[in-house]
């Protein structure tokens, strides 16, 4: 369910000031540092069960790609449906001429887009977009994978603006290496980590899990995160998460922020 209507969405999303974002359902989120716009794993367009034409989303899409307001880049943490909407993507890129895309070498390799907007930037590179400095850090999604030598097929995001850092996980499940990749990028202010969890049945299906709420609520204490933010729990019925839950485990353990679609969130 949308915190908003269509017209008050496209106007919140336009009119963001800096250090305001606004999730967009499962994993998507779009930030702005008060002049430029940027989109991470956010999917606005229809997602179907294979085959059919019945929607799997459990939160309308919430209008046409074609009036998602101007963004100046989108992120993508990997190639699953859910977090790269690639419509929307080819829309802004025709509209915008310093449009960029950070995401994984091979989606890159496969966007129908032109080449300056694409910035690969590898595993452990870094690039800006407006005040935002971003970092791509490799993640598991049950295993690390490589298209490449150096350029991962998942990644997480340390998205800096000034003092406050921002570790966005995508997809992913806990680890060492992971842990200590984010307790050596310093002071992560907010932890958007999902919570779905994964088991035998769903990974009978395909779906491939990610962390739980207990191993998300670890994760982000171990790195010392000022905020946990949860995400991958309200878009798809077969394979979210309860957030009562959540809320009840989480309790008195560390500071958190439930995110609404459509609802802005101050950071």
């Amino acid at each position: 369910m949308w915190a908003c209507d269509k017209d008050e969405l496209i106007r919140r999303i336009g009119t963001l000031a800096k250090r305001e974002m606004i999730p967009m359902g499962q994993c998507g989120f779009i930030l702005s540092d008060g002049n430029v716009r940027i989109a991470v794993d956010t999917v606005i367009s229809d997602l179907y069960y294979k085959g059919t034409e019945v929607s799997r989303r459990l939160i309308a899409p919430p209008f046409p790609v074609s009036e998602m307001p101007d963004l100046d880049a989108v992120l993508i943490t990997h190639s699953h449906a859910d977090h790269i909407d690639p419509e929307m993507i080819m829309d802004q890129a025709k509209r915008k001429r310093n449009f960029q895309v950070i995401a994984p070498a091979s989606i890159l390799a496969a966007l129908d887009i032109p080449e300056a907007a694409k910035m690969n930037i590898g595993d452990y590179g870094e690039g800006n977009v407006g005040d935002f400095s971003i970092k791509a850090i490799p993640v598991p999604h049950m295993e690390y994978e490589e298209s490449a030598p150096g350029f991962s097929c998942f990644y997480g995001y340390l998205i800096k603006l000034d003092e406050m850092t921002i570790f966005h996980a995508g997809d992913t499940i806990p680890c060492k290496r992971l842990l200590e990749d984010v307790r050596n990028c310093g002071s992560i202010r907010y932890a958007l980590l999902p919570i779905n969890g994964r088991d035998r049945e769903r990974e009978a299906q395909g779906i491939i899990g990610n962390m739980d709420i207990q191993e998300a609520i670890d994760f982000a204490i171990s790195v010392k995160a000022s905020t946990l933010i949860p995400t991958h729990f309200d878009m798809f019925k077969e394979n979210g998460a309860d957030i009562s839950d959540f809320s009840e485990k989480v309790k008195g353990k560390i500071t958190t922020i439930i995110p609404e679609p459509g609802k802005v969130i101050h950071l």
